[in-house]
């Protein structure tokens, strides 16, 4: 979450809200629909499964 964060930065410095507390729409750019189209896209994905690694050398 930390790189996100990071790489949203710029973008995050210059959103503003709207009285009613909402994100005001105009302010959004693209790294930001971007970030929330792939952590929508994520929830989709399969869990991640690591292999175990058995060697006892």
């Amino acid at each position: 979450m930390a790189n996100r964060a990071w790489a949203l930065g710029d973008s995050l410095e210059h959103a503003r809200y709207l009285p009613n507390r909402r994100i005001e729409i105009a302010n959004i750019d693209e790294r930001m629909r971007n970030l929330a189209n792939m952590m929508d896209w994520m929830k989709y994905l399969p869990p991640i499964q690591f292999e175990k690694n058995h060697n006892n050398d």
